[in-house]
C-alpha cells in the first residue's frame, strides 16, 4: 500500500502517530492467530514531491525512494531476529534528521539505528526502528528470511503495469481502522486490500 499525505499533515505526525496505531491494530488481530499466520509490516517514510494525474499516481522521486528503502536487508534482518515486532519502520536519512533528530524529542531518536540502504542503483543512509521490540544487537542471529515483497512504485508511468499506478481517493478524512489521515491522499493498488472510504465508513 502506498499512501501519499498532503503537506498539511506534518512528517512528525505521520512518524509519531501512524506506526504505533498500526502496531496496536496488528496486535489485536494477531492475538487470535498462530505465529505462522500473523501479519507483520515493513513501513517506509520519506518526503518529497509526487506526480498525480487525475485519478492516477504517476510517480516521483519520493515514491521511488520509499520503494527502495522499504525492503532493505538491515530492516528485514532486524525483524527476523525480533519475532515480537509486528511493525518495522525505516526513515529516509533526510526525514530522520529534520523530523526526529532535530525535531520532536518525543519521537525518540535514540530508538533508531543508522544503516545503509542499498537497492538497485540506490545507496543512501537510512534509519530503522521496531515497534513493540528493541532493535536486536548488530550481528544477532537472524530468523527465517522472508525475503523482499513485491516491488513498489516506479519512477514514471512508462514502466508501470496496468493497475499498479494507484487510485486517488479524495475526502476530508479517511479511516484506516488504525488511524485517520486528513486531506486527500493516494492508496496504491499494489495492496491486497484496504479498508475505509473517503467518508470514513
Amino acid at each position: 500500500m502506498t499512501i501519499v499525505v498532503p503537506p498539511a499533515v506534518s512528517k512528525e505526525e505521520v512518524i509519531g502517530e501512524f506506526p504505533p496505531r498500526v502496531d496496536r491494530g496488528l496486535r489485536r488481530s494477531n492475538a487470535r492467530l498462530t505465529p505462522e499466520a500473523r501479519l507483520r509490516i515493513r513501513m517506509a517514510v520519506t518526503h518529497g514531491d509526487v506526480v498525480v494525474d487525475e485519478d492516477d499516481l504517476i510517480g516521483g522521486p519520493a515514491l521511488v525512494e520509499a520503494a527502495r528503502i522499504r525492503d532493505i536487508a538491515p530492516l528485514r534482518r532486524a525483524m527476523n531476529a525480533a519475532p515480537g515486532a509486528f511493525v518495522g519502520l525505516v526513515l529516509a536519512d533526510h526525514v530522520y534528521r529534520t523530523s526526529v533528530l532535530e525535531g520532536d524529542p518525543a519521537l525518540m531518536p535514540q530508538a533508531y539505528r543508522k544503516v545503509v540502504a542499498e537497492a538497485k542503483e540506490y545507496r543512501e543512509p537510512a534509519w530503522i526502528r521496531l515497534w513493540g521490540a528493541e532493535l536486536p544487537a548488530e550481528g544477532a542471529p537472524d530468523g527465517p528470511d522472508t525475503g523482499p515483497t513485491e516491488p513498489g512504485p516506479r519512477s514514471d508511468a512508462s514502466d508501470v503495469p496496468d493497475g499498479d499506478a494507484g487510485r486517488r481517493i479524495v475526502g476530508d478524512v479517511y479511516d484506516t481502522r488504525v488511524g485517520t489521515v486528513n486531506g486527500p491522499f493516494v492508496v496504491g493498488k499494489g495492496a491486497t486490500s484496504h479498508t475505509g472510504t473517503p467518508h470514513g465508513r
